[in-house]
């Protein structure tokens, strides 16, 4: 009996290949034949029979369907219908790779981060540089002064200023260059001793009614607020007046206004750093209240009350000007800028050059501490970046 014969498509003899078992589906005009991947063609594809791996992709002709994948070929096992929905356009812009900045504050020292940000800000760099130069000047006033400050010159009395004098001469014929230099040793000298006798007075009191609390805490804040409420100029005036004319005294009094001030700086910022984790863990140590305060409390204090230091040196400056104007302060002949305004509020007309020089050298000091000031609050803060 003779063997019946398969039934076969339109594309022949295809059927009957004995390689029917192809590893692809080849698409093309006519029949395809060894398919072992994907082909192109145009027309409707062959079935290769078996177990089928992949598909083929449409083009634009017959190709070798056993080795050459169509221009439209796509992945094994990806539908030729999700093709142009899955590839990119000719073209097309990729995706960009970022790459996450390191952090470079990893492992430095508060101290350096806080030179850092300070460094970052202009303002305050020129401020800094304003008061090294007046503080060198104050140094070295015997050195840079042509002239002697007190020496008086009946022949060069209210001089403009000249290749002689670079800032003119007073009434008196003494150079106001000289008497510059050597009247920013009182200005500078008065506002760091203030500053100091405040910090010494009002940061301990401040640590204690912070740290203390209760009737402690109430005690020194009504003391701290009854002298607020009087103006600050006004105590140091009354303090110079009862304690006399002098220099010394003026720094007394000016640093005495000034320590209600430190006190509530140092009483707030207290109060804020015994909350904190560290300090309630040195506590459940069995830790000693003076060590904690010590150890733990004062030295977290430092940053906001150092911002008031700088801040407050500004006006002690002012407030050492004002006194020696109204004669509580620095005793002529010695020079003072407060001093040099006093004698030349008569001669403003005649001799504009004699309240010009003393009065710049008092905007520009107080101008550099402040902007110093609020440089160190914002490089002190530890929120900033």
């Amino acid at each position: 009996m003779a063997p019946t014969r398969r039934p076969h498509d339109a594309t022949g003899d295809a059927m009957q290949d004995p390689r029917r078992d192809a590893k692809g589906h080849a698409g093309g005009s006519g029949a395809g034949a060894d398919a072992k991947g994907p082909a192109s063609g145009g027309g409707a594809g062959g079935d290769a029979g078996g177990d089928l791996a992949g598909y083929a992709g449409g083009g634009d002709g017959m190709g070798d369907a056993g080795h050459h994948p169509g221009k439209g070929g796509v992945a094994l096992g990806q539908p030729a219908g999700r093709a142009a929905a899955t590839a990119d356009p000719p073209g097309a812009p990729q995706p960009r790779i970022r790459r996450r900045t390191p952090d470079r504050t990893l492992g430095q020292t508060p101290g350096r981060l806080a030179v850092r940000r300070f460094l970052r800000r202009p303002a305050a760099v020129a401020g800094m540089a304003v008061i090294v130069l007046f503080v060198a000047a104050a140094l070295l006033a015997p050195v840079l002064a042509p002239y002697d400050p007190i020496a008086t010159s009946w022949s060069a009395i209210r001089k403009a200023p000249s290749a002689t004098h670079w800032m003119g001469t007073d009434e008196n014929g003494r150079d106001v260059l000289s008497r510059v230099l050597f009247g920013a040793r009182a200005s500078l000298l008065a506002g760091v001793v203030s500053v100091l006798i405040a910090a010494g007075i009002g940061v301990p009191a401040g640590l204690l009614a912070g740290f203390a609390g209760g009737w402690v805490d109430a005690v020194l804040s009504r003391i701290v607020d009854a002298m607020l409420a009087c103006p600050f100029l006004i105590l140091a005036i009354a303090l110079t007046a009862f304690l006399g004319p002098d220099l010394a005294n003026a720094m007394i009094a000016i640093g005495v206004s000034t320590a209600p001030r430190f006190m509530r700086v140092a009483r707030a910022a207290t109060l804020e750093v015994t909350g904190a984790d560290y300090v309630q863990a040195a506590w459940s140590l069995g830790a000693r209240a003076s060590r904690v305060a010590i150890r733990h409390v004062a030295p977290n204090i430092v940053p906001p009350v150092l911002v008031q230091a700088t801040l407050a040196l500004a006006a002690a400056i002012i407030a050492e000007a004002s006194l020696s104007f109204l004669g509580l302060g620095q005793q002529p002949p010695a020079p003072s800028w407060g001093s040099m305004l006093n004698a030349a509020q008569r001669f403003l007309t005649q001799a504009p050059w004699l309240a010009v020089f003393p009065g710049l050298a008092i905007f520009l000091c107080v101008l550099s501490f402040n902007l110093v000031g609020d440089g160190l609050r914002d490089a002190l803060d530890p929120r900033a970046r």
